[in-house]
């Protein structure tokens, strides 16, 4: 059964806080208009939540975070190609002893409410929630890089983090707090009848689902082909995802060790996209900007970030998928002795890694249409 409604007289928030508390099985979509976005639960515990922007691959993130290395990464990437069995990027790590249980899940549950803090402010759309039983198997039918709860995530627990990172800057004491679980009297009561379709006896696997909204993706082995091209020509260089509130940084080599951005986690860094600046400019005019900074007020909260000046003109170059700004590389403190052209080749990687992008999205969404069980 499918329960369809209107996101201007449900919150987001309060609808995925009561789907934990009725401990709800089955995939929640959102709409705006503009973006899409999914969370799937199996019990009342987010496993799974995506949305339609531009996604990091597991690997990407251990690498963001310094948890792996690239020599690590490569050979679980090289074990998991080879297995016979299909296994998850992360439960290698794991078993070869690069990757700790504890920080696989802290990385799930800080990719789940950064997805979830991209549609909680939603104010206007729909929402679609259809009631199913969600397999316990057949998650490796998933992309390799996707990552999923296998054990399920708390609502509230996610929701707290995802309400910390909106780029609004709402001061968590002026927002609702948390419906205490246990609690359902006290929710609204049109808010839990929409909520409590009835139940299918349909049992469907994850990989079915996730192909209904799949983003561009960039993985972490492609970071760091990228990163290293881009340590030939500058001194200092960030790499941003390009969101529709802001521009945040995934990876970056050569920031000052007094800088904000180094002392901080470099994933809580976000440069607002309606402050004019190189990186909004070069979002905005599709090309490559090359200025000396800074040029306005986001290009004040970049440097103040990186750690002041940038020592010679910087650039911002645009990565598009799909018609869209994904990711802008910025670089500064251009290296002496660059050969005519170097910016193009720089573009011309650029250009090959949205095609890769392209390519591994119709190559996945081909996989698992096929898959078993896949509908």
């Amino acid at each position: 059964m499918s329960v369809i409604g209107d996101l201007s007289d449900f919150d987001p928030g309060d609808l995925i806080t009561v789907l934990g508390l009725l401990g709800k099985s089955g995939k929640l979509r959102l709409n705006n208009g503009e973006s899409e976005g999914m969370v799937v639960f199996r019990g009342g515990k987010i496993i799974y939540a995506a949305s339609s922007s531009f996604r990091e691959n597991l690997g990407s993130m251990l690498l963001s975070r310094s948890l792996i290395d690239e020599a690590q990464l490569v050979a679980a990437l090289e074990q998991q190609h080879k297995s016979a069995d299909e296994k998850r990027l992360g439960n290698i790590l794991i078993e070869t002893g690069a990757l700790s249980a504890e920080a696989l899940e802290s990385v799930i549950r800080d990719q789940v409410s950064r997805v979830l803090s991209e549609f909680i402010p939603w104010s206007a759309g729909e929402f679609k929630f259809d009631s199913m039983e969600i397999a316990d198997h057949g998650e490796v039918e998933l992309p390799a890089g996707d990552l999923l709860a296998p054990f399920g995530l708390s609502t509230d627990h996610v929701l707290l983090e995802a309400a910390q990172r909106l780029d609004e800057g709402t001061p968590m004491e002026e927002m609702a707090p948390p419906v205490e679980e246990g609690s359902p009297e006290s929710m609204d009561e049109e808010v839990a009848e929409v909520a409590t379709p009835e139940p299918t006896v349909d049992s469907v696997s994850l990989g079915s689902i996730v192909t209904e909204i799949h983003s561009p993706e960039f993985k972490g082995e492609s970071l760091q082909e990228l990163m290293k091209l881009s340590a030939n020509s500058f001194g200092r260089c960030v790499l941003f995802s390009a969101r529709k509130a802001g521009f945040r940084p995934i990876a970056h080599f050569g920031v000052d060790s007094e800088s904000e951005l180094a002392e901080n986690s470099i994933l809580d860094f976000v440069v607002p996209r309606n402050l004019p600046g190189i990186l909004s400019q070069s979002a905005e005019k599709r090309r490559t900007i090359m200025a000396t900074l800074p040029m306005g007020q986001g290009d004040e909260e970049l440097l103040k970030a990186l750690g002041g000046t940038t020592e010679t003109k910087s650039i911002a170059e645009p990565l598009i998928v799909h018609d869209d700004v994904v990711l802008v590389l910025y670089g500064d403190r251009i290296r002496d002795g660059l050969q005519t052209g170097w910016i193009e080749v720089i573009e011309g990687h650029l250009g090959k890694l949205a095609q890769a992008i392209q390519a591994d999205i119709e190559r996945e969404l081909a996989d698992l249409a096929t898959a078993p069980g896949a509908s």
